[in-house]
């Protein structure tokens, strides 16, 4: 008896194994909650930690891991991100495309690209000349953040995403991306800063020493943004539903214009489909706020539908603020207006504009639009504001030739827009 019990006590305990499909279920648990996008938080507080360890585990709970861990994925560093992808050359076999890498991006359905202020002091590459950050007459405060974007951009760009981008033999790196959100994570600084980078090609250089370094650094840039490089490669790399922006501008931004200029160089396999409508998303959304302020100007995406959400914070504001996103969607429309019987634009691009037919902000604004109106002495009915204001905007004063020319543009209830996927609570921080 004694002995019996000795090799019970010195016998190991062992724990049966779960079935694969009870970790299955058990995984989706360590998924840890973010915030909402587009708020100012410490880039540690998206980290999936709990995920990344477990995927880290054994090739069981890799297998259920992955999947969750890289469904949305945050991104503050593309080169690093980008790390084990192959860079693509003419002629190269099929499994050059085949890497761990590029398996785990098959999961990507929503890639949120955070603007790298999140991290202000890491750098990729050599900085911009400093004769041309003296002459772009930036504060000091914002110059890492913004050379580090341009610096990423450029080198995840000019090989990289163009090869996989114009490789007709290759995979699409991202097959399953449906949404491509920019600036929704950081300190959103492009649309403040960014008019000074792209006028570079406009301004005198000549008084800069080190002129030839100066000038191809801006004729980089110049690249950079009027050609939107990054945004036409990464997009090429992928078939997104929807592009979603915090701001207007920016080395990372995708846009989409069928009057890019021809250049051969940088056609992809979008630009190259039989119906190049097919490969845009179905639509393209920018949060408006700082834009409003700065006057900044709005990309409008052919064929698609182009969706303006004016931050809720403006309803809480004084009268004379309020004005601006009047103003500012006015002068907005009007000039798109007038440059469509230029452009021909394509006539299924529409545009959806969300929270500015509140009547209480309406009502606030009229007289210093429209003036002393008979109808804001007297009183008038929500319908009856809501006219004004469109005649104020020019929405449906020539809808005949609106739909020949012009894109379709429509006033729509607070609280309608969907924004994303629904996959907020799936993301790892990259």
């Amino acid at each position: 008896m004694p002995s019996s019990v000795t090799e019970i006590n010195q016998s190991p305990l062992t724990l049966p194994e779960l079935p694969p499909e009870i970790w299955g279920r058990i995984i989706p648990f360590l998924k840890r909650p973010m915030g909402s996008a587009g708020t100012l938080r410490n880039a540690n507080d998206y980290h999936q930690h709990d995920l990344a360890t477990a995927m880290r585990v054994n090739k069981t709970f890799y297998r259920y891991t992955a999947p969750i861990l890289y469904s949305r994925v945050i991104v503050s560093n593309f080169p690093l991100f980008l790390y084990g992808v192959p860079t693509l050359h003419p002629g190269d076999p099929p499994d050059t495309f085949n890497t761990a890498k590029t398996r785990l991006f098959k999961y990507i359905k929503r890639l949120d690209i955070a603007y790298s202020s999140l991290l202000p002091n890491v750098s990729v590459g050599q900085h911009l000349p400093s004769e041309l950050i003296l002459h772009l007459d930036l504060p000091t405060s914002v110059i890492p953040a913004l050379t580090t974007d341009i610096n990423q951009t450029y080198e995840v760009s000019k090989d990289l995403l163009m090869g996989w981008a114009k490789s007709p033999d290759a995979p699409l790196l991202y097959p399953n991306l449906r949404v491509i959100a920019t600036g929704s994570f950081g300190e959103r600084l492009w649309d403040s800063y960014n008019p000074n980078f792209t006028k570079l090609d406009y301004t005198d250089l000549s008084p800069i020493t080190s002129l030839e370094e100066v000038q191809e650094s801006a004729g980089i840039l110049h690249h950079l943004f009027k050609q939107n490089l990054f945004g036409r490669f990464i997009t090429g790399c992928s078939s997104p539903k929807q592009i979603i922006n915090y701001v207007s501008s920016g080395p990372m931004t995708p846009v989409y214009n069928r009057h890019f200029p021809n250049d051969q160089m940088l056609m992809t396999r979008s630009t190259l489909s039989a119906d190049y409508t097919e490969t845009l998303p179905t639509s393209y959304t920018t949060h408006l706020l700082e834009q409003i302020h700065r006057g900044v100007w709005l990309n409008v995406a052919e064929g698609v539908d182009n969706i303006w959400i004016v931050d809720p914070i403006f309803k809480e504001c004084d009268p004379q603020t309020q004005v601006l996103v009047y103003t500012y969607i006015r002068g907005q429309l009007v000039t798109r207006r007038q440059l469509s019987k230029v452009l021909n634009m394509d006539p299924n691009t529409k545009i959806k504009i969300y929270n500015v037919i509140d009547p209480k902000m309406i009502y606030s604004v009229l007289p210093a639009l429209v003036g002393d109106h008979v109808n804001l002495r007297e009183g008038y009915t929500d319908e009856v504001g809501l006219k004004i204001i469109k005649t104020y905007l020019s929405i449906g004063i020539d809808e005949e030739e609106d739909r020949e020319t012009f894109a379709q543009v429509e006033l729509v209830a607070d609280g309608e827009h969907e924004d994303g996927d629904g996959l907020g609570g799936e993301n790892t921080f990259l």
